[in-house]
């Protein structure tokens, strides 16, 4: 074999090297475009993900405005239901010292007038007591009338 065949021989093997490499190189470059692909629909997807998790995160806000606004309504709730419970308690007080002195006073003030008023026995012994002396007072009007007539 001489230098030319030699050659030739070399030449061939690159050829068929640069032939097997040519096509690993296109197998690259299909499966560089796929790479490609799916990289650009995983930017979409996570392009998605990440304006879907901004509406999350403004729903999330406006959830945690709402729940401090909640809160607040509870507090302030609280604080009237306190007050109101306090009043209460301060009626309470009067109604057992103030009430319970009145009706005391006006206890005592009844008393006063059952001890104060005569029997009803008595008064009904003077009722009629005052019928008997109308009618003698009439008897007697009549009696004078009746003489100043007659003289």
């Amino acid at each position: 074999m001489n230098n030319e065949e030699k050659i030739l021989a070399m030449l061939a093997t690159l050829t068929e090297d640069v032939s097997g490499i040519k096509e690993k190189l296109e197998e690259v470059d299909q499966r560089s475009v796929r790479t490609q692909t799916l990289l650009a629909t995983l930017t979409e997807d996570v392009s998605g993900i990440k304006e879907k998790l901004e509406e999350v995160d403004q729903r999330s806000m406006h959830t945690q405005s709402m729940l401090e606004e909640v809160d607040q309504r509870s507090m302030h709730t609280q604080s009237m239901l306190e007050e109101v419970d306090q009043r209460s308690m301060r009626t309470q007080v009067l109604l057992e010292t103030d009430v319970s002195d009145k009706l005391q006073l006006l206890y005592e003030g009844h008393q006063t007038l059952l001890d104060t008023l005569a029997p009803k026995d008595r008064v009904e012994k003077l009722e009629e007591d005052a019928a008997l002396l109308k009618s003698t007072l009439r008897l007697l009007s009549q009696d004078v009338a009746n003489l100043k007539k007659a003289q």
